[in-house]
């Protein structure tokens, strides 16, 4: 006969506690802003980031909450360039008025845009979607040199919570060799309508010194793949070139000299930000008219503005 098997002995009471529930995130919210005014910075910081970049809190509104507390905590830790980073939103990618080129690359050049932009970490992207856009305003897109509705900036904070925005212009698409991309990004304050950060350049491939820097992106980027056959192919790559793009101009984000030139990107495909130039910027739609024999009876309207 097989023998028998003595039973396991507990380590435990056999009457164990069985685990609380796990809090909800409004409760994690509370317990982060209770540190936060206690003074516990770091134990405050460390909750909200986990907060803000949970995938399982649904609650935009929780989301932005704990997104203003994390700023004003970096804030007061003089980390003013992460504190930034939390607050901006992006607009969709446009093409430039009239340019075909840049229509048919809008696509692939978006998705590349939000995936670099997040992987550099200096800014936290928000992208404002096109059909969000289109709810909210009744238009897919924005340039940033143009009237916006009357309601635009109130309604974006109120929707995301951001105190910056970013408007995203592609100006230059050229996807045969050599490929050239021109981007124009504008990053204003919310709060005081200042123009912080902006970029108007095109790199072009056939220019001697974006094609050296770009092939030594590619070589450190691709590492394990290192014949030349590879190398022309990533080289005459749009993709590529977006991705070596964006990372030559993120590093400038922070600079304290947000101005822009006016001139059109295209006339100049080394054109950077410079130091005396003629800024340009967003300005808020009229408000509607007032029909003439109502205007003796109406209070004067306040002198507001809302341009970003």
């Amino acid at each position: 006969p097989t023998a028998s098997i003595p039973p396991i002995e507990q380590a435990g009471p056999t009457n164990a506690a069985v685990p609380a529930d796990p809090i909800s995130h409004s409760e994690r919210l509370k317990e982060a802003v209770s540190a936060y005014q206690r003074g516990e910075r770091d134990a405050a910081q460390l909750s909200l980031a986990r907060l803000v970049n949970d995938p399982t809190v649904t609650d935009e509104q929780l989301r932005q909450k704990a997104r203003v507390y994390l700023g004003e905590v970096l804030y007061l830790q003089q980390n003013e360039e992460e504190a930034r980073r939390v607050f901006e939103a992006v607009l969709p990618l446009i093409p430039s008025r009239g340019n075909r080129d840049a229509e048919r690359g809008l696509r692939s050049m978006q998705a590349v845009f939000t995936e670099e932009f997040s992987r550099n970490r200096r800014v936290d992207v928000v992208t404002i979607t096109a059909d969000r856009l289109e709810r909210m305003f009744g238009r897919r897109g924005f340039y940033a040199d143009e009237p916006l509705p009357f309601d635009f900036l109130p309604r974006l904070l109120a929707e995301t919570g951001c105190q910056a925005l970013l408007f995203a212009e592609l100006s230059t698409f050229r996807a045969y060799p050599p490929v050239a991309l021109g981007w124009k990004l504008h990053l204003f304050d919310l709060e005081t309508e200042e123009l912080i950060w902006a970029v108007d350049e095109v790199f072009d491939g056939g220019e001697a010194a974006v094609a050296n820097s770009l092939a030594s992106y590619i070589r450190k980027s691709h590492a394990s793949h290192q014949s030349a056959a590879t190398e022309i192919l990533v080289l005459n790559s749009p993709r590529e070139m977006a991705r070596f793009s964006i990372a030559e101009m993120i590093p400038t984000l922070m600079k304290k000299n947000p101005q822009v030139a006016a001139n059109p990107a295209e006339r100049n495909s080394n054109q950077k930000v410079s130091r005396e130039p003629a800024t340009e910027g967003p300005s808020p739609a009229p408000q509607p008219e007032t029909p003439a024999e109502a205007e003796e009876n109406l209070p004067p309207m306040p002198t507001t503005s809302d341009a970003i």
